[in-house]
């Protein structure tokens, strides 16, 4: 009988384990190249926006309001590409869709801009070098490129109040079988 449990229990032990790793979700892949174009799958963003100001005796900050607003990307009225280049500049490409999935003209823009990849962090310069991004990469594979992060768009004052506004934003791309838009060549 004593032999017969343990051979339960090292069976059990046996079946009942695997080793980390041995499923492509028990870890996020980060290995692949980032070059070429990537089209917008999935995504939101979160906008903080936090009034505060400076209490004059005491020297402490008092918060004020916090905003919260979050948008999740309606991939039926917009679409978004980034094509990441050999020579560390990227093109970005967003535009407004109609009813038939047709870009409007109008709304959207293109962008050329810098960025750098050092392990899974991903720096990018948006909007003409205004200041840098950090991205954390969670995937990039053949197929896929996933990324988050937060980064403040501004901080500005009315009288004795501050005010500052921060995005959080999480992302997944498919890699383009179609290859970069005609459109670019003419930025050359």
């Amino acid at each position: 009988m004593k032999n017969i449990l343990s051979i339960l229990v090292v069976s059990v032990f046996l079946f009942g384990c695997s080793k980390s790793g041995d499923s492509p979700n028990d870890i996020n892949d980060t290995s692949g190249s980032i070059l070429g174009t990537w089209e917008l799958i999935s995504g939101s963003y979160t906008e903080t926006t936090t009034s505060s100001y400076i209490d004059p005796v005491y020297g402490t900050e008092v918060i004020l309001n916090t905003g919260i607003y979050e948008t999740i990307y309606d991939l039926s009225t917009f679409s978004s590409s980034w094509t990441y280049r050999y020579d560390n500049t990227y093109v970005r490409i967003m535009d407004y869709l109609d009813s038939l999935g047709n870009p409007l003209g109008w709304g959207g823009d293109t962008l050329i801009d810098n960025y750098t990849k050092t392990g899974n962090i991903l720096t990018m310069e948006p909007w003409s070098s205004e200041y840098n991004v950090d991205f954390i990469i969670t995937t990039l594979n053949n197929n896929t490129l996933s990324f988050h992060g937060t980064y403040d768009l501004g901080e500005w004052s009315d009288g004795d109040t501050t005010y500052v506004s921060e995005w959080y934003e999480e992302v997944t791309y498919v890699k383009s079988t179609n290859g970069i838009n005609g459109d670019i060549e003419s930025l050359k």
